[in-house]
């Protein structure tokens, strides 16, 4: 069963990431997992296989990528 979860609950998801971490790797890791708004649904591995950013040194600069990515969603 696909992972579905909130905005606010992305900062959770990738908790269970090991950083630092690779572009393509995070993406992997996270392919199953939808976030769910009000009005979309998100794949994340799709949307961190889109960002800038080769390498995450942290959760918090793959998050903040995520959140650059998504404009007007609070993560």
């Amino acid at each position: 069963m696909t992972p579905r979860v909130t905005p606010d609950q992305v900062p959770g998801v990738l908790e269970d990431l090991s950083f630092p971490i690779v572009r393509s790797d995070a993406a992997a890791e996270l392919s199953e997992t939808v976030v769910v708004t009000d009005t979309d649904e998100i794949n994340l591995g799709e949307l961190v296989s889109d960002a800038d950013n080769d390498t995450y040194q942290s959760k918090e600069a793959l998050l903040t990528e995520i959140q650059q990515t998504l404009p007007g969603r609070e993560l």
